[in-house]
């Protein structure tokens, strides 16, 4: 197996969440198990203040691929009857024309909108503007997931209200009804009640909004760069 020959002939491996390490431990055996040791990307703070909205713009900022769960936040807005609610889909992918398709034929035009692909002060910008940012990621049938998404970290970094599923990293990060939302993947009801629960109540929005900011302190590039340094390096 290819992958068991890369980690023999390396000194350190270091994975993104607590999920992939057990999992390569498990693959590889116990004897390997110090060759392991969890670090996820990091987020540059300075680029985002402490910025709470409370508005009814949902963002989804990511690679549109079966992993990222978007059909079912799509199948979610359909659900909710609240008319102001946008919902922005910033990101391309192969899904894009299937989930472009199905905003036509349920005729929800005009409450989801397609951004494309975006970078730099574009994709801050987008952050920064909106009120709630969501993660429906799932795992496939073919077991893909999420490693943990620095769009992710990026929003939190923001202050926004996050909603995710306990996909991969995310559950490791998110604490439900502490800094975000954890909903079941796969399940568009629960996707619609966790954004009615939000709109209905700034309080709790503004609290797990300002508990996402704290929580990502820790994953400043300054912090998160030494760390990998130290790594390099083999400094304890």
């Amino acid at each position: 197996m290819y992958v068991c020959c890369v980690i023999k002939n390396t000194d350190h491996v270091t994975c993104l969440n607590k999920e992939i390490m057990n999992n390569l431990i498990n693959i590889m055996g116990k004897k390997y198990e110090k060759k392991f040791s969890i670090l996820p990307m990091g987020v540059y703070l300075k680029e985002f203040k402490n910025d709470f909205k409370f508005n009814k713009n949902v963002l989804f900022l990511g690679r549109l691929a079966d992993k990222k769960g978007i059909k079912y936040l799509l199948e979610a807005i359909k659900l909710l009857k609240e008319a102001k609610i946008k919902v922005l889909i910033a990101g391309d992918g192969p899904l894009r024309k299937e989930l472009e398709n199905f905003v036509k034929i349920n005729k929800l035009q005009n409450k989801i909108k397609f951004l494309g692909y975006l970078t730099g002060k574009e994709k801050i910008n987008l952050i920064k503007s909106c009120g709630i940012f969501i993660v429906p990621s799932i795992i496939t049938r073919y077991g893909d997931r999420e490693g943990l998404p620095v769009s992710l970290l990026e929003a939190m970094a923001a202050s926004k209200a996050i909603i995710t599923t306990n996909v991969g990293g995310m559950g490791e990060i998110i604490k439900n009804n502490y800094n975000g939302l954890l909903i079941k993947q796969k399940d568009p009801y629960d996707i619609a009640d966790a954004i009615n629960k939000l709109f209905k109540n700034k309080n709790l929005a503004k609290r797990i909004a300002l508990n996402a900011r704290k929580t990502i302190l820790d994953y400043d590039w300054k912090i998160i760069s030494e760390k990998y340094y130290k790594t390099l390096t083999n400094e304890s």
